[in-house]
């Protein structure tokens, strides 16, 4: 999807109008040759760019913990996410895995709302980014069962409203904004569908039988344990790794509906990745370290009430 070379094209585009009012660029000829020449600068914008992503993303987990939490878990989960060294690595480079992740996060303060408060808005924002969320990286399809989730304990509440868990004008007007969010991002997905869809099915084939540039080690045939015991241990370290695990078993066990949607995205995008038999870069688990975050602020908040 296309959504962050957008993004780059128009920061881009305001870089070359203010050069060319500043007098540093005289041509349109002469700021295409200055990418040839010394690309720093835009090498500069553009990682500038995800460490502002990667910045705003531990400013929403503090946000999403707070809200759905308490004050301390938020703080602790902002804490770790922000000593995450592969999070930290990757908010400085200009690729899609942080942008995505920063709107998957914003889509789930808005999919946390839908259990809190069933509100209209909180259904449309839910899906607006996360249509947002897709078209920056395909993998942000995988928060649409979370929002069914959130839809079913929302209606859950009120035991009249059981009939209409199903087949709810809510859930379709929340469709129709994924759809939307994805067009504002990806616009030529369905300007030409037909390409695309060839593309994304040739892709996709690559990408589930590990047709990739980086092979996964030769001691795992499969992704489930490469994600484990490799990425996420030197992606976390092994403390927070374990605290995370330790904190996501503790949310299964306490089962409140924010624990067991906050669960699913991970638990759907572990078992999705793990069909991977080789190609896996470490990178593909950048979306898990957020939820990992929390979980580990909720184990260590139970333990210290005095923090």
């Amino acid at each position: 999807p296309n959504l962050l070379h957008y993004l780059l094209f128009i920061i881009y585009g305001f870089y070359f109008v203010l050069g060319k009012m500043a007098g540093v660029f005289h041509s349109l000829t002469e700021f295409k040759n200055l990418f040839f020449l010394d690309p720093s600068s835009f090498y500069l914008i553009g990682r500038t760019i995800g460490a502002i992503f990667g910045t705003m993303t531990v400013f929403l987990v503090f946000i999403l913990g707070k809200k759905f939490y308490n004050k301390k878990i938020g703080f602790l989960a902002a804490l770790f996410l922000t000593f995450t060294f592969l999070h930290a690595r990757s908010s400085h480079y200009a690729r899609h895995d942080i942008p995505v992740t920063f709107f998957i996060i914003l889509a789930y303060l808005f999919i946390l709302n839908i259990i809190k408060s069933g509100r209209r808005k909180d259904y449309l924002l839910s899906g607006f980014f996360t249509g947002l969320a897709i078209s920056t990286n395909w993998n942000a399809i995988l928060l649409i069962p979370s929002i069914f989730m959130a839809h079913f304990f929302a209606r859950n509440k009120d035991t009249r409203a059981i009939n209409g868990l199903a087949f709810n004008r809510m859930l379709f007007l929340v469709l129709c904004l994924v759809i939307l969010g994805l067009f504002c991002g990806s616009p030529y997905i369905f300007l030409d569908f037909k390409s695309f869809y060839s593309g994304f099915v040739f892709q996709l084939d690559r990408l589930l039988r590990g047709v990739q540039s980086i092979p996964i080690p030769s001691y795992t045939g499969k992704g489930w344990i490469f994600i484990i015991a490799h990425s996420l241990f030197y992606g976390l370290g092994w403390p927070l790794l374990i605290l995370s695990f330790m904190g996501s078993l503790y949310s299964l066990y306490k089962h409140s509906p924010y624990d067991l949607t906050l669960l699913s995205f991970p638990i759907i995008y572990y078992l999705f990745l793990g069909r991977m038999s080789s190609g896996l870069s470490d990178e593909y688990i950048i979306p898990f370290l957020p939820f990992l975050a929390i979980f580990a602020s909720r184990l260590f908040g139970s333990i210290d009430k005095t923090f």
